[in-house]
């Protein structure tokens, strides 16, 4: 099983681009050599999952989009979040997916230049493809085992981390690709400074003390958060914990909080709800759980099995959209 089950490269089906639907291989459907986002990373993204047909929380997504492309001075006039909403949905209906991954994104057209970027159209596409595992069988099997890195999160002062930037995820490359060089599964990334833990390189953390979910916290100006606070994050805090009746505090960590927590886990809407099995060679409870058809995992922490539970039932919930 491949790890990275989010690639479309096994994919067929149809893409949306600015309006009109194409073959993914057509060549209209494929950016020039010269795209200017391809050579500079001025490209703005959601990964999204929808769930027998609902795409959930759609609105906040594409809401999310339209930010981030503001926040990355990639500027999409007439994509509006009514445009991208219609282009989601019509998209799986025209494809016949039920349960699928969406990428819906905005990006420059051909030119090169930096400053060229500036006077470049930009373009606005979605591709989906049907759902799947997103982790290969070992982690499945024990969960997550992370290391912290060298490579930290990018500061606010150059990209603003609340925007999900391709550009952004550069360093997360490296810090996964650090971490998966010292033999684990991915990495633990430091803000700017160095000084505290603030994410994964595609998800956001949860350590669990003495059944209080810790998680690190946003800035008071949001967009001087050292991390993406994402929505499935938001989704733990807002409406998972409060109805398993589970205490989040949202604070900042050092790694001592990190190796000292009973158990972890890491959320995100492309890997959902995935226990961590340890950090740095500290391990935390896991335990056997049962098989279930909403989630793949085999082994975790009693409070994160949970959470993992009522995540993956509110998600498939006929009243979420």
């Amino acid at each position: 099983m491949s790890m990275i089950n989010e690639t479309f490269a096994d994919a067929v089906g149809y893409v949306y681009l600015d309006g009109e639907f194409y073959n993914l291989y057509d060549r209209e459907a494929n950016p020039s050599l010269a795209n200017h986002s391809l050579h500079y990373g001025g490209l703005v993204f959601e990964g999204e999952r929808a769930y027998e047909g609902r795409i959930f929380r759609s609105e906040d997504h594409s809401k999310r989009l339209v930010r981030s492309a503001e926040l990355a001075k990639t500027p999409a006039p007439g994509v509006t979040v009514d445009i991208i909403e219609k282009a989601k949905y019509d998209l799986l209906e025209k494809n016949g997916f039920k349960n699928a991954y969406l990428r819906a994104f905005i990006f420059r057209g051909p030119g090169l230049g930096v400053k060229a970027g500036k006077d470049i159209q930009t373009h606005f596409a979605v591709v989906a493809k049907p759902a799947s595992v997103y982790w290969p069988d070992h982690i499945l099997e024990n969960g997550l085992r992370l290391h912290t890195v060298d490579t930290r999160k990018i500061s606010h002062h150059s990209i603003k981390q609340t925007s999900k930037a391709s550009a952004n995820y550069q360093a997360s490359q490296i810090a996964s690709y650090s971490a998966m060089e010292m033999g684990y599964d991915d990495a633990l990334m430091y803000d700017p400074k160095g000084k505290y833990i603030v994410e994964l390189p595609v998800a956001n953390p949860f350590f669990i003390k003495d059944e209080v979910l810790y998680t690190p916290k946003t800035a008071k100006d949001f967009d001087k958060t050292p991390f993406l606070p994402g929505i499935t994050r938001d989704t733990i805090i807002n409406i998972v914990a409060p109805k398993l009746g589970l205490t989040v505090v949202e604070k900042h960590i050092a790694l001592s909080d990190v190796l000292h927590a009973d158990e972890a886990f890491s959320v995100g809407s492309a890997t959902e709800v995935t226990p961590i099995a340890e950090i740095n060679n500290t391990a935390y409870l896991m335990n056997d759980i049962p098989p279930s058809d909403i989630y793949n995992f085999r082994r975790s922490g009693p409070v994160t099995h949970k959470v993992m539970q009522a995540y993956a039932e509110h998600v498939r919930s006929p009243v979420v959209v």
